[in-house]
């Protein structure tokens, strides 16, 4: 997500609640994600508060990009990101970040929000070395990540499901360098913004499970127990959000 005047639907009410319940929507990503999320509720960083006047619009208007939500935690493991991953074109970023106090520290959660179903699917569109790009370093580290967790897949995650390789790659990263975080997508039933909207919890079950697939899961390394989804319906995030 970007700027909320952008936004329609269920990513408008998942931004609003950001805005106006975070606790509410802590609870609701605790409750309801898959694995379950036990233990304390994680609270939502502001990446807005980022920016100053008048560049800044409104609380929670920016993404947060890269690692860079350790700056303050472990810049050194933010610099380590910057070599790991190409930092030019679109670097992988997330809809929202919460954290949690943990055993030895804190636990970080990677938000991807999605509304309809066409929005899991995504090709690099990194340019070849050749032309100044990136594409065969981000193949190379994806091909790292893949052996890592032993992905029951030869084939290369550069397509059709680029976007969830590359934050299963931020995730390995960070487990790599001792940080613990997992990754949920928020899914969205019932935004009729989308010719392929989702309009029930099975929609999304069947699109995550190719999408699970065709990256090889269940992975045999400890990040596999990271990846979660919640199913959540429009609804109930307008409710949420207009109960505050």
């Amino acid at each position: 997500m970007s700027r909320a005047a952008k936004y329609y639907g269920s990513q408008r009410s998942l931004l609003r609640m950001l805005r106006h319940a975070p606790r509410q929507l802590g609870e609701l990503v605790a409750a309801g994600s898959q694995p379950p999320l036990s233990g304390n509720p994680f609270e939502w960083l502001d990446a807005g508060l980022r920016l100053r006047l008048p560049e800044r619009r409104e609380p929670f208007s920016l993404e947060w990009r890269g690692v860079d939500f350790l700056a303050e935690d472990a810049p050194g493991t933010v610099a380590a990101y910057r070599s790991f991953w190409p930092q030019t074109g679109n670097v992988p970023s997330w809809d929202a970040v919460g954290v949690r106090a943990a055993a030895g520290g804190r636990e970080w959660l990677l938000v991807e929000a999605k509304a309809h179903i066409g929005e899991l699917r995504q090709s690099c569109a990194a340019k070849p070395r050749a032309e100044g790009g990136s594409r065969e370093l981000i193949e190379e580290r994806l091909d790292e990540v893949k052996a890592a967790l032993k992905a029951r897949v030869s084939h290369s995650w550069l397509e059709p499901y680029y976007q969830f390789a590359n934050r299963i790659a931020a995730l390995w990263f960070l487990h790599e360098h001792g940080v613990e975080a997992r990754l949920v997508h928020i899914c969205m039933v019932g935004d009729e913004h989308f010719a392929d909207v989702a309009r029930s919890t099975a929609d999304w079950g069947r699109a995550l499970a190719a999408m699970d697939e065709w990256a090889g899961r269940p992975f045999d390394h400890p990040v596999e127990a990271r990846l979660h989804s919640l199913v959540v319906s429009l609804g109930e995030l307008e409710a949420g959000a207009s109960a505050e």
